[in-house]
Parts: C-alpha cells; structure tokens; sequence
C-alpha cells in the first residue's frame, strides 16, 4: 500500500533473494500506475529509491513530490536442503557475522 508523509509518497517493494543479489527490472505500483524500476545489482534490505516526480502534486507552484520504494528481501520460497547445503558450504569461505561490529 502506499503512505503519504508530506508530498511523498512509502511503499515497500519485495524482491526475491536473486533479484536483490543480481539487480532487476521489477514493476511498482505508483498513484498514476505501475512504473518500471530498476532494482541495482546488490540491493540491501531497506535499500531506498527514489521515483522523482512520483508523489503528490504540490498545489498552486506545481511539481510533485517522490516517491520511495524500500526494498524488502523476501526469503527464498520452498528452500529445500540442498540450498541450506549449499549456503552452509558458502559461508565457510565467506563468514557472515550479520549482528558484528559494522553491521547494517
């Protein structure tokens, strides 16, 4: 759903694990209707982007607000045991420490 704070206009885009890893074209719904948006190659979870001119019109000065997309991972659906296997296998040659010192 869409949040107003202002002019602007919040929504929150899931993306898929894969999308977020490799960047995306993803659909995203706008108050004039769906846009394409470019999902960057990386994407971290709360990643923001900006739809310039996307929001709310500003009244008698005209122009527009934006509108930010946060981008929401999604976990993997139907993981089996082969991707935990593989991720357990990732990891040890990539150590991931999520809540460490320097964390997101």
């Amino acid at each position: 759903g869409f949040k107003r704070e202002g002019f602007d206009i919040l929504t929150t885009l899931p993306v898929s694990l894969g999308e977020a890893l490799n960047g995306a074209s993803v659909r995203v719904a706008t108050v004039d209707g769906p846009v394409d948006v470019k999902v960057p190659k990386g994407a971290k979870e709360g990643t923001k982007l900006r739809l310039r001119g996307r929001g709310i019109p500003r009244g008698k000065d005209g122009g527009r607000g934006d509108q930010f997309v946060e981008i929401h991972i999604m976990p993997p659906q139907g993981a089996d045991e082969a991707l935990a296997q593989f991720m357990a296998e990732w990891e040890k040659s990539h150590p991931q420490n999520p809540r460490g010192k320097g964390a997101a």
